[in-house]
């Protein structure tokens, strides 16, 4: 499908996602989110955000077993008013695979600046046993080809006029 804010009432499990060039795709979950592919969105290329209601759940499945790799498993903003759940199987000697973001990941998104926050953390389940003490599990880089692209998206165009005297 092409741009547009989509809802889904419920739980909501993306297994599949294939992003149309320059679309800007919003999609709003009421319920609980667990993504469990890889989201691949080219520099320039539009935009995705998922909004959960409930938590946001990133599959086991989804990231890299090369350590030291920065390129993004998943491109887009995520975010959750409940917990962002790194699945993973977090004992020794398995280690988890490395979650790579192109984007944001935003917890606790009802009340970002509560002095006493209720819930929505990033719980991290993932471990990479010792050489979690040189590389991260969860690693955000910015892209800020988004963000251009959503002031785009949100822009309301406005008129200025004056009137000059004769």
């Amino acid at each position: 499908t092409g741009s547009g804010v989509y809802e889904y009432t419920g739980n909501l499990t993306i297994s599949s996602y294939s992003h149309v060039s320059g679309s800007k795709v919003v999609i709003l979950v009421s319920g609980t989110t667990t993504i469990t592919t890889p989201i691949s969105i080219s520099v320039g290329d539009g935009f995705l955000i998922v909004a959960s209601k409930g938590d946001l759940t990133f599959d086991r499945s989804v990231g890299t077993t090369t350590l030291n790799s920065t390129t993004s498993n998943l491109d887009g903003y995520y975010t959750s008013e409940g917990d962002v759940i790194l699945d993973g199987v977090n004992s020794c000697p398995t280690l988890d695979k490395r979650l790579n973001i192109g984007g944001a990941v935003i917890a606790n998104a009802a009340k970002p600046f509560a002095s006493n926050p209720t819930g929505g953390k990033i719980v991290n389940n993932r471990t990479l046993c010792s050489s979690s003490l040189t590389y991260p599990t969860l690693y955000v880089s910015t892209r800020t080809d988004f963000l251009t692209k959503l002031t785009d998206f949100y822009k309301t165009s406005y008129t200025k006029w004056k009137e000059v005297r004769p």
